[in-house]
Parts: structure tokens; sequence; C-alpha cells
């Protein structure tokens, strides 16, 4: 049982989360003059990209998952590493020209357990993207996982996401990109 004190924290707190307006009701402000070009893309897609990801998460989540919202996404690098095939990270199916941009990206991301914790996640993003006659496209994202620890960040291995929140987030982003009129129609 909850001490009186607590449980009307919760309940302002509860009232407070709930009437501020869903991830999903937000509608990020995209032009294509800013999707495509340089450094205002990459600066387009950290500013929308948890907005994006958080309607993800609102359409897909089951009741009885915890809470998680992504919370700001930046920290972004563009230094490109060998794309040479590992256990994580295979490039089959990928345009053979080479013509694979990459892009680095951190998020932070909030679970909520129970009303007295909160879990902090700082993720970090690998994607790669290709240049097509329509626009950029998603090839492949590769997300590792950080926990905080007392000996500092614990880095869950390489993973697949691309058809994961991030993955599909960026790929919505691009598509809104590409066709701004149906940004609205989601």
């Amino acid at each position: 049982m909850m001490p009186v004190v607590v449980k009307r924290i919760w309940v302002a707190v509860t009232i407070l989360l709930f009437s501020l307006p869903l991830p999903s009701q937000a509608s990020p402000s995209i032009t294509v003059s800013t999707c495509f070009d340089g450094k205002n893309f990459l600066d387009s897609l950290t500013k929308n990209l948890p907005h994006y990801a958080n309607r993800i998460i609102q359409t897909t989540r089951s009741k009885y998952s915890l809470p998680v919202y992504v919370i700001t996404a930046g920290k972004i690098d563009t230094t490109a590493l060998p794309l040479n095939p590992t256990p994580f990270f295979n490039l089959d199916n990928t345009p053979s020209d080479g013509n694979i941009a990459q892009v680095f990206i951190t998020t932070l991301e909030r679970q909520y357990p129970n009303p007295n914790r909160v879990v902090e996640t700082q993720n970090f993003h690998w994607l790669l993207l290709t240049a097509t006659p329509q626009g950029w496209t998603l090839v492949k994202a590769l997300t590792r996982l950080g926990y905080p620890h007392q000996d500092g960040f614990l880095l869950s291995p390489p993973r697949d996401s691309t058809n994961g929140i991030i993955g599909q987030a960026v790929q919505r982003w691009l598509r809104d990109c590409q066709f701004p009129q149906n940004v609205n129609k989601l």
C-alpha cells in the first residue's frame, strides 16, 4: 500500500502525463528542401527521429510491455567504417555500387518500470543509407543498447534494428521527406 503523499504525487504526475499530447499527435514539420540537402538532412533527421520513434512505439506496444520513450536524438557522426561482414552484420541485398552513406546517431530513451523508478538508456545506432532516384533509402540499421552501470556503461552486442523501432522511424521519416503532402495523413 502506498503512503498517501506518494499516492497523491503519483496521481498528479499521471494526470500531468496524460494531459500532454501523445507523441503520435505531434506533427513534425518536414519540407523537402530541408530533407535532402547535406547537414540539414541530418539535423532534420535527429530533430524528428524521437517523434517518429515514439509514434511507432505507441502503435506497436502491447499493453503488457513497459512504457518506453525516445527522449532525444543527437551526436551525429558521419565518419565511415569499413563495411566488412561480421556475425552481427552482412550486406546481402544491398546496392553493389558502394554508394552507401553511414550515419551514427545516439538516442536517449527512458523506461518506466514502476511509478518510483526510471531507467535511462543511451543507445547507439549505425544507419546505412543509399541514394535512389526517389531520395534516400535505409539499407540497414544496427543498434547497441547502453545501460548505466556502477562501472560505467554496459553495451549490448550490435543487433539488426532495420525493422525495429529506430529502423521503422527512419524509414517513415524518409518516406515523409519524399512525399511531404502525406505527413498529416498518418
